[in-house]
């Protein structure tokens, strides 16, 4: 979600209503998922792994330790992906 520059990101996400953004990143800032959902909405988050060079737990953790509702929490880590892609 953007690198270092991740808030100018998240900006630019939210002037277009039709875009997604996924939370993997290897910067570890303070509820950078939790900013995501008050700025663009639960919806338009997505669960990003990294899994080739982030720890998937340290991704995973990053949810689950934002400042989000469960459900919020939900739509992030599954729901939205599996509604965006039908599965």
């Amino acid at each position: 979600m953007g690198g270092t520059d991740w808030m100018n990101a998240l900006h630019c996400a939210k002037q277009a209503p039709n875009l997604y953004t996924d939370m993997q990143s290897s910067h570890a800032d303070r509820d950078k998922v939790g900013t995501a959902v008050r700025m663009l909405g639960a919806s338009r988050v997505l669960f990003g792994s990294g899994m080739m060079g982030i720890p998937l737990m340290m991704q995973k953790g990053a949810v689950l330790d934002a400042d989000l509702t469960d459900r919020e929490k939900q739509m992030v880590l599954y729901e939205n992906a599996r509604q965006l892609f039908g599965i």
